[in-house]
């Protein structure tokens, strides 16, 4: 394609064409090129250093590829360059100190490669970088957070590269030219408290402190800062009350909030009327679940999980117009019976209310939540014949009913309850992870996609959960025969159906299960 001298060629966008092979050294041929895009190419092999010839250069995106080896040091006769991006590849090496010389960066993505070494503390000092992301590498080394403070960056993403961030000298004067965005700083070695000069950040959307060792009281004015959108600050060490302002100033509360795996106390906040997205798991939360939780009509998905809260399942829960998508009440002392009116959200994906003091039977109701992707009532004190309902949940992929008081027969039925491959039912332990990447916040599960919408950006919702595969009835007083078309769901390593009080054979169709 490059054998010719295309002199006048200015602007190339392959996107996504999928044509493979390398980069051609021909193209340094192309003389007059100022924008030069290819991402999703399957392009293999290293970046050519005839590729810096291309002195004109504005634009270079090549995410999303397989391209190897190091950056090329003569990057710097790219004097023109405004926007440079590799993110998804499997570059290596350390980044080159001659990046520092290109002066006209202003954004520069080296997300998700292999990276190693230290980044070159120069690049923070380039006039019009706003840019810089270059979280998931293996670079080394610290970053005090003053000489962030002394930039003109907008949007700085280093989670999970390998890079330790320090806040040094918190009570030096605060530079008003630093204004950023979006600061994602997980798992970066953090430790101490939030500063109180970050409350000058009234331009801040995103604070991702996710996986650190931050500690001390979440400061009250962090729910006041104006322009905040999502809030992350799972997995640390902070400790107290969510602050009581943000009874005053519920206009001001984030769209998505992470707050999990931290030894907050007291209450739930209840004036949550703009969360979109609230997960404050394994805390020390008390009391009852607040009712205006399941009012505020934006949530999609809540989880309360591993906390202390008592009572009953909010009636607000359920109501028609909520679109909640994941409810997570699970190792709580919840009491009561599931409401009948959960049938009304017929948006949801994902309950676990596992691991309470819940009574009663699953209602007919809830027949109408035919969305239901993973259901678990494991560990509580539910009675009746097996739930009839699960039937209609035609994509359910995950079931747990172990340790409950469920009696009868096995019904016939559950050998065809989901069109998928095997039909994964588990009590293991959950593994979650949550990480918020620039604006993606992610929690995946089975496959299954959220989309959440906050102040016009789009945000696909993927949780991490991990399951043993298998089958368990355990624990409950199941009668009667095991039926034969429990051999059609294949795939299953796993079948307990222990403390029960089955009769009969085991049918031969158990064998075709694996």
């Amino acid at each position: 394609m490059f054998t010719l001298p295309w002199s006048k060629l200015t602007l190339l966008d392959i996107c996504f064409t999928r044509v493979g092979g390398t980069i051609p050294p021909s193209l340094s041929n192309s003389t007059s090129l100022t924008f030069f895009r290819a991402d999703g190419c399957l392009i293999q092999g290293s970046i050519p250093s005839s590729i810096t010839k291309l002195t004109k250069l504005s634009v270079l995106m090549l995410n999303e590829n397989d391209i190897t080896g190091q950056l090329p040091v003569s990057m710097s006769s790219l004097t023109t360059l405004q926007y440079l991006s590799m993110f998804q590849n499997r570059l290596e090496g350390n980044i080159p100190i001659s990046i520092c010389q290109i002066s006209s960066l202003e954004y520069l993505n080296l997300e998700w490669n292999d990276l190693t070494g230290r980044l070159p503390l120069c690049i923070l000092q380039l006039p019009k970088l706003s840019f810089l992301y270059i979280q998931r590498n293996r670079l080394n080394g610290n970053m005090p957070f003053s000489l962030f403070r002394k930039s003109r960056l907008d949007e700085i993403s280093l989670g999970t590269s390998g890079l330790s961030v320090q806040i040094d000298d918190p009570d030096q004067p605060f530079a008003q030219t630093f204004q950023p965005k979006i600061l994602d700083f997980t798992s970066c070695n953090m430790r101490g408290e939030i500063p109180d000069f970050f409350s000058n950040f009234t331009s801040l959307v995103v604070l991702n402190f996710a996986n650190n060792s931050l500690s001390g009281a979440i400061p009250q004015w962090l729910f006041n800062l104006p322009a905040l959108s999502i809030l992350a600050l799972p997995m640390n060490n902070f400790i107290g009350f969510i602050p009581p302002m943000i009874h005053l100033k519920s206009s001001l509360f984030p769209t998505m909030v992470n707050l999990a795996r931290n030894k907050l106390q007291g209450p739930i906040p209840t004036q949550l009327e703009n969360v979109n997205v609230i997960d404050l798991t394994l805390n020390n939360f008390v009391g009852s679940i607040p009712s205006q939780i399941g009012e505020a009509l934006g949530i999609r998905p809540i989880s309360l999980s591993g906390n202390k809260t008592h009572g009953s399942i909010p009636e607000s829960f359920c109501h028609a117009s909520n679109v909640h998508q994941v409810l997570d009440l699970s190792n709580n002392s919840l009491s009561g019976t599931i409401r009948r009116n959960l049938g009304n959200c017929k948006s949801l994906i994902y309950l676990n209310l596992g691991q309470n003091k819940l009574t009663g039977s699953v209602p007919e109701e809830v027949e109408r939540v035919t969305s239901l992707r993973y259901l678990d009532l494991n560990g509580n004190q539910f009675k009746g014949s097996f739930p009839a309902v699960i039937e209609n949940f035609q994509d359910l992929e995950i079931l747990n009913l172990a340790g409950n008081r469920f009696e009868g027969k096995i019904p016939k039925f559950i050998g065809t309850i989901c069109p998928v491959p095997f039909l994964r039912i588990s009590m293991a332990k959950r593994q979650n992870e949550a990480t918020i990447l620039g604006y993606v916040y992610s929690l995946k599960f089975t496959g299954a996609q959220l989309e959440i919408v906050t102040k016009g950006r789009t945000h696909w919702l993927e949780s991490v959960y991990s399951y043993n595969t298998g089958f368990d009835l355990s624990s409950n007083v199941l009668t009667g025969k095991i039926p034969e078309k429990i051999g059609l769901l294949s795939g299953i390593p796993f079948l307990n159906l222990l403390r029960n009080n089955l009769s009969g054979t085991i049918p031969k169709t158990i064998g075709e299960m694996i």
